[in-house]
C-alpha cells in the first residue's frame, strides 16, 4: 500500500501559514519529489537536501526550520517506535497465532506452547536489535557532539583581544574624507574574496559580511560584497575599518566577477583548504599559497562565516562604520527631530521569527515573551534595571508585524511607530526602524535576533545620540534579578556571543 501524499494539515503545528505552504513549501517539495510524509521526514534528517530547498528553490531557512524541527526522529522512543513498527510488519506471520483446531488435548498444548516460545524470541530480538540502534546512535552522537567542540575550539582563535581601534580620519570631515580614498584607490592585486551561496537574510548576512571583510583583510584580498548589503549600506565607509590599506578593502559585486568567483577556487568543509582558516599561520600559509597559484578569485561557503566570529577590533570598527543609505539616515534623523527632538527615547524590538522564535527560546529555556515583549513586560525590565522610574521616556516601536497583540500594547500616548513612506521590498521600513533604534538612549531587543544584535552593536561602537546613554539588553530572566550593572556593555547573552573579555 501506497503512502498518502501530503497535505496542508499534515504542516499543523510548524507556525507556517497555508499561503506560505501552498506558494512556497509544497511547489519546492514537488519540484525535489517530496511527496509523502516518509519522505518529509527523510528531507528533515538530510542538511544537504535542505540547502538545496532553501538556495535552488529560495524556501526561507525559518520555514525549513520549523519543518525540520517537527518532522525530524529526534527522540529515541520515536525511532524505538518505527524499528518496532518495522520488524513486527516484516515478521507479522511469525508472530501471530494461527487459529488451528487441535486434534487432541496434547497437540493443543504443544501449538500453544511453540506460538508462545516464537511470539516471545520475537520480541528479544526486536529488544536486542532496539538496544543495539540505540548503542549507535550514542556512538554516532558522540562523535559529532566531539567535533562540535572541536570547532568552537577552533573558531574561538577568531576572537582574540585587540588594541584600541582608533580611527584614521577622526579629525578630518569624513564625508568627504573617506571617499575620496577609496576612488584614488584600487582592488588589491592579491585578487578577490567571496562568498558563495547564502545563508540567511539581511542582518545574517551582514553578520557575514563582517567576517568575511576581515578574513579578505588576512589574505590582503578586496572582498566581493553581497549584492543585497551593498545595496542599503555605505559600503564605502568600511573603509575606515582598516584605515591603513593599499586597496579596496571591499567592492560591488558585478555580474562579471560573480561568474569569475564562481569558476574560482573554492573552499568548504570539504576542501583541503579549510583548516588553515582557523589559525594566525594557517591563514599566512593559505595566503602564500593562493599567492604561489596566482589565484584570483577564492570563494568560501557563506556558512562558515556565520559561524565564525572576526577579532575584536575589527567588530569594533566595523558597526562604528556601518552607516545605512543616505536616503534611510535622512529619514530616520527627520523622525527624531520631529518627536523626540533632544530629548531622550528608548527603543524596543519586536521579533517572532515567523513563529520559531518561541521554540528558540524554550531550547534556550527562556520564556516566550522575549520574543516580543508586551509594555508591562517592558516596564517589569525598567523597573528590575531602575531605569526611568521617575519620569517614562517615549518608546519607539521597531516590530515585524507578527505579534499584533505585543504591538497595540504599546499604542497609546507614548508608543512611536514609523508610519512614514517607505519601500518594504528594499528593506527601507525595517532599516528605518533599526537607523532610530540605533541612536536610542536605551534598548531591550530580541537575543535570538540578528536585527536586534546588530542595533545593540551600533547603538555601543557608534554612540551618536548625545546626552546620557544606557546599554542595550537582548535577553532577561526575573529570577537572576538583574540590575543595570549586569549590561554593563551588552547583554551576557552578547558579551559572549562577541567573546568579549
Amino acid at each position: 500500500m501506497m503512502d498518502a501524499e501530503i497535505t496542508l494539515s499534515d504542516f499543523d503545528g510548524c507556525g507556517i501559514s497555508s499561503h506560505q505552504l501552498r506558494t512556497c513549501v509544497l511547489p519546492a517539495f514537488e519540484r525535489l519529489e517530496i511527496n509523502t510524509i516518509e519522505d518529509v521526514q527523510r528531507f528533515a534528517g538530510d542538511k544537504d537536501l535542505q540547502q538545496i530547498a532553501e538556495h535552488v528553490h529560495q524556501v526561507p531557512v525559518v520555514l525549513v526550520e520549523a519543518i525540520v524541527n517537527k518532522f525530524r526522529i529526534n527522540s529515541l522512543d520515536r525511532i524505538i517506535d518505527l524499528v518496532t513498527e518495522m520488524l513486527v510488519k516484516r515478521y507479522k506471520d511469525y508472530i501471530q497465532v494461527k487459529s488451528v483446531q487441535p486434534q487432541s488435548d496434547e497437540e493443543c498444548d504443544h501449538d500453544i506452547e511453540a506460538a508462545v516460545v516464537k511470539r516471545i524470541s520475537t520480541r528479544l530480538y526486536i529488544i536486542t536489535l532496539s538496544f543495539l540502534m540505540f548503542a549507535t546512535f550514542c556512538l554516532v552522537y558522540r562523535k559529532i557532539w566531539e567535533e562540535s567542540i572541536e570547532e568552537e575550539k577552533l573558531a574561538a582563535d577568531f576572537a582574540k583581544e585587540a588594541a584600541p581601534y582608533v580611527h584614521a580620519f577622526a579629525k578630518c570631515d569624513e564625508n568627504s574624507i573617506h571617499h575620496q580614498k577609496y576612488f584614488r584607490l584600487g582592488d588589491s592585486p592579491e585578487g578577490y574574496l567571496c562568498m558563495r551561496d547564502r545563508y540567511g537574510r539581511l542582518n545574517n548576512k551582514l553578520q557575514e559580511m563582517v567576517n568575511a571583510l576581515w578574513f579578505a583583510h588576512e589574505l590582503d584580498r578586496t572582498l566581493i560584497l553581497d549584492w543585497e548589503i551593498a545595496r542599503v549600506y555605505d559600503y564605502i565607509m568600511w573603509q575606515n575599518v582598516f584605515p591603513h590599506a593599499k586597496y579596496r578593502v571591499a567592492i560591488v559585486p558585478t555580474q562579471h566577477n560573480k561568474r569569475l568567483c564562481s569558476d574560482g577556487a573554492k573552499i568548504d568543509s570539504k576542501s583541503e583548504l579549510y583548516p588553515f582558516m582557523f589559525s594566525s599561520s594557517g591563514r599566512k600559509a593559505l595566503k602564500q599559497r593562493l599567492h604561489k597559484n596566482n589565484t584570483m578569485y577564492l570563494g568560501v561557503d557563506a556558512y562558515h562565516f556565520f559561524r565564525m566570529e572576526a577579532d575584536y577590533s575589527t567588530m569594533r570598527g566595523f558597526y562604528a562604520n556601518l552607516w545605512p543609505a543616505k536616503l534611510i539616515t535622512e529619514k530616520a534623523e527627520r523622525f527624531i527631530e520631529k518627536y523626540f527632538g533632544d530629548s531622550p527615547y528608548m527603543a524596543v524590538h519586536l521579533r517572532d521569527l515567523e513563529g520559531s522564535c518561541s521554540a528558540r527560546m524554550k531550547r534556550s529555556h527562556y520564556k516566550s515573551t522575549t520574543c516580543s515583549p508586551e509594555k508591562n513586560t517592558t516596564l517589569e525590565i525598567l523597573k528590575q534595571v531602575g531605569l526611568f522610574q521617575d519620569k517614562m521616556v517615549p518608546i519607539f516601536v521597531a516590530s515585524d508585524f507578527q505579534k499584533q497583540r505585543a504591538r497595540h500594547s504599546y499604542m497609546d500616548d507614548n508608543g512611536y511607530f514609523y508610519r512614514g513612506n517607505c519601500s518594504v521590498h528594499l528593506h527601507e521600513c525595517a532599516m528605518i526602524d533599526f537607523e532610530i533604534v540605533s541612536r536610542s538612549n536605551f534598548f531591550i531587543g530580541v537575543f535570538a535576533s540578528s536585527a536586534s544584535r546588530t542595533m545593540a552593536r551600533t547603538r555601543e561602537f557608534r554612540r551618536v545620540r548625545k546626552g546620557i546613554f544606557y546599554p542595550s539588553i537582548l535577553h532577561w530572566d526575573k529570577s537572576k534579578n538583574p540590575t543595570l550593572e549586569d549590561y554593563e556593555t551588552f547583554s551576557e547573552f552578547d558579551r559572549d556571543f562577541l567573546k568579549i573579555k
